[in-house]
């Protein structure tokens, strides 16, 4: 066998490096590596039309590619605790093995050619592809054995959805035509912002998202990375209020932090966003839960230009819009 695959799977066991150096480790000869899964301690990899596993931390390997077809290409796995899930690149595939990849439960219930498929929130997402009709995201919540295509702005782009990641409670979905991400586990999407890049080459590559920044590797072998906007808890009032509230940032204008200030009267999922004046949205002010009474948020909008900005607040059926101005 043939050196290649990374110790990059020890993230993902939770293992922390400190000080240390990326070792290369034997992998099954046949391709390159496409994705990586763990399953209560084991190691899965998809290379080319074959699934491996290894139970000694990427040491020795073995065939998990079962009942699979022999020309399945496999460009997709992800897993839960209970099964190993594979996205098969023919007749809109998917397969589930709950026994450690001998057996697999194949469907092409998706219909289209699924290139990622990712897990979160214990639900499964397929991205899916076509060369002539949109594609969009298939969701299921019951491990594979039921899927629904929500009807999308994704469903209406020719070439369907090339990439999917996640971060935090987020979806982000890569397209031949841009970036879209999803607040709401994939039932509507919002376009992102692709200001940087150079569209004349199109959107062909793969995108990740890693802690706060959404990575795109351009097929023109450039790499962008997008920041979304931070914030930081400022204080946290105990007044006894009545009604939902959002006030006028302060100070405004500003340059680059401003204080958000909102108010709940009950214990409530609170989103904040943050769009320009396109109605696109740019950042992210909240997304969590609070306790009733005033709160106060920093936000940091370093990573936007010069602007007018809308900020809108969605709380308990309750929503309110303010304007805040940037100027660098």
């Amino acid at each position: 066998m043939r050196k290649g695959i990374l110790t990059m799977f020890l993230a993902l066991l939770g293992t922390q490096i400190l000080l240390g150096q990326w070792q290369q480790l034997d992998e099954p000869t046949g391709g390159d590596v496409l994705d990586l899964a763990i399953k209560n301690g084991t190691l899965f990899i998809s290379v080319a039309n074959i699934i491996y596993k290894s139970t000694d931390n990427g040491l020795t390997w073995s065939d998990a590619r079962g009942n699979l077809p022999s020309l399945a290409d496999i460009n997709s796995i992800g897993a839960t605790s209970t099964a190993v899930y594979a996205a098969v690149n023919i007749f809109g595939g998917f397969a589930r093995s709950v026994d450690g990849g001998e057996t697999w439960n194949s469907s092409n219930a998706l219909g289209n050619a699924v290139p990622n498929l990712i897990v979160l929130n214990g639900k499964l997402f397929a991205g899916r592809t076509s060369l002539f009709t949109g594609g969009g995201v298939s969701i299921s919540e019951d491990a594979g054995e039921t899927w629904i295509a929500p009807e999308t702005i994704l469903n209406e782009i020719v070439g369907g959805v090339t990439a999917l990641s996640a971060g935090g409670n987020m979806l982000y979905a890569q397209t031949n035509s841009g970036f879209y991400q999803s607040q709401d586990e994939g039932i509507t999407w919002t376009e992102v912002s692709s200001e940087g890049i150079n569209e004349r080459f199109g959107f062909f590559g793969t995108s990740v998202y890693h802690n706060g920044s959404l990575y795109f590797g351009q097929s023109t072998n450039s790499l962008h990375k997008l920041d979304f906007t931070t914030v930081s808890i400022k204080e946290e009032g105990l007044t006894e209020v009545s009604t939902f509230s959002l006030s006028q940032n302060y100070p405004n204008p500003f340059n680059p932090t401003t204080n958000v200030t909102f108010s709940i009267p009950e214990a409530s999922e609170v989103r904040i966003d943050v769009f320009n004046m396109l109605g696109q949205r740019v950042g992210v002010i909240a997304s969590d839960r609070f306790t009733e009474g005033d709160h106060t948020l920093i936000f940091d909008g370093s990573g936007l230009s010069s602007g007018v900005y809308l900020y809108r607040i969605e709380a308990a059926g309750y929503t309110e819009t303010q304007k805040m101005t940037l100027i660098k």
